[in-house]
């Protein structure tokens, strides 16, 4: 295999790994996240704002293939919370491809399942079960596809830093 071809089988396994949950490729374009944490903050526990994960997760998800669509490292660091492990790799990754003059345009992961795993005011750890469906490295005006992924499941636990939703950690369901 060349080098190149290596290089973008190894991308698309990362961004499968460090990726959240997207929009169905039919589905209309997301909300925005900051209508999200700008619900009213309840004072008692029963009555705390309800997060759709669902929601949450497209749009963030649309935040961050905005960001590998605009090689944008700052907006892509920050849809991650400070010192977020899958946050650095997800960075690296970007900053990998940029460093090669290529963009990834494109970004599709397909939603197969979501489910509300917790919620509190500040945090929501969702479990997404997804797989990369699309992605294309360009590099003046070549596009190349990039293999679709295998579908994972993952907890991705958000929290609400003040500007809104951010990734804190991504982990492997381990079931249960």
């Amino acid at each position: 295999m060349r080098p190149q071809a290596v290089a973008m089988a190894s991308l698309c396994l990362v961004l499968a790994l460090v990726g959240c949950a997207s929009v169905w490729q039919t589905q209309q374009p997301p909300e925005s996240s900051t209508e999200q944490s700008e619900a009213p903050l309840a004072d008692d526990p029963d009555e705390l704002p309800e997060v759709d994960p669902l929601d949450l997760i497209r749009a963030w998800d649309a935040r961050r293939a905005s960001a590998y669509a605009e090689a944008d490292v700052a907006a892509l660091r920050g849809l991650y919370a400070d010192g977020s492990l899958a946050g650095r790799r997800d960075v690296a990754v970007l900053r990998s491809y940029r460093a090669r003059g290529l963009r990834v345009v494109g970004l599709t992961t397909q939603l197969l399942d979501v489910r509300s795993e917790h919620q509190s005011l500040r945090e929501v750890v969702v479990r997404v079960t997804d797989r990369l469906a699309a992605a294309f490295a360009v590099r003046s005006g070549r596009r190349i596809r990039l293999p679709a992924g295998t579908a994972r499941t993952r907890l991705v636990t958000l929290v609400d830093e003040g500007r809104g939703w951010v990734v804190a950690e991504v982990q492997p369901w381990a079931g249960g």
